[in-house]
């Protein structure tokens, strides 16, 4: 079983690489399926994340709206290209 402060970087470099990858943010489903978490532990998660000013992030009925708070640093650190 991981620990709590390694799902929490899973799921913040996942909302990186798919920001980089898409132009647009992952749901809260797509975050559970892709880092093997229960939606309900990325609900918590985005929440912490969301607290800590890591993440950007509306209700989970919002749709796509889970982004890192400042997107340009992060898509220049996250070494993944644009495009």
């Amino acid at each position: 079983m991981r620990n709590h402060a390694a799902s929490m970087e899973q799921v913040y470099e996942h909302v990186l690489l798919y920001v980089s990858r898409h132009g647009y943010g992952p749901t809260y489903r797509e975050l559970a399926d892709a880092t093997g978490l229960t939606l309900s532990y990325v609900h918590r998660l985005v929440g912490e994340l969301r607290d800590e000013g890591a993440l950007v992030a509306a209700e989970a009925r919002a749709g796509r709206t889970i982004y890192p708070t400042h997107r340009e640093e992060h898509d220049k650190d996250s070494g993944v290209a644009k495009g």
